[in-house]
């Protein structure tokens, strides 16, 4: 077994616990769809929630910078969504696949 693939795993069960902690059917996922365009989902994935810091993976450069620049917009429509749960927002790149 691939490390990536027992990994996924248990990342997908913290997802889904942290999802339920949010209002139904908002969980960071749903958040982060509502949030962004459809071309930049196709372009990023959640890495995880940590300590309120919602992290997400970029997968190039030009994508990094333009999600960088609307980091301020878009960390606002998440708190407004999150009833503040979600207090910062980390671009890194990353894979998204």
């Amino acid at each position: 077994m691939r490390p990536t693939v027992a990994i996924k795993e248990p990342i997908q069960k913290i997802m889904q616990d942290l999802a339920k902690k949010n209002k139904p059917g908002l969980g960071p996922e749903s958040l982060w769809a509502k949030v962004v365009e459809k071309r930049a989902l196709k372009h990023t994935r959640i890495a995880g929630l940590k300590k309120g810091s919602l992290i997400i993976n970029v997968d190039n450069s030009s994508w990094l910078y333009e999600l960088n620049t609307r980091q301020e917009k878009i960390l606002e429509e998440l708190k407004r969504l999150s009833a503040e749960s979600i207090k910062d927002i980390r671009f890194r790149l990353g894979r998204v696949d």
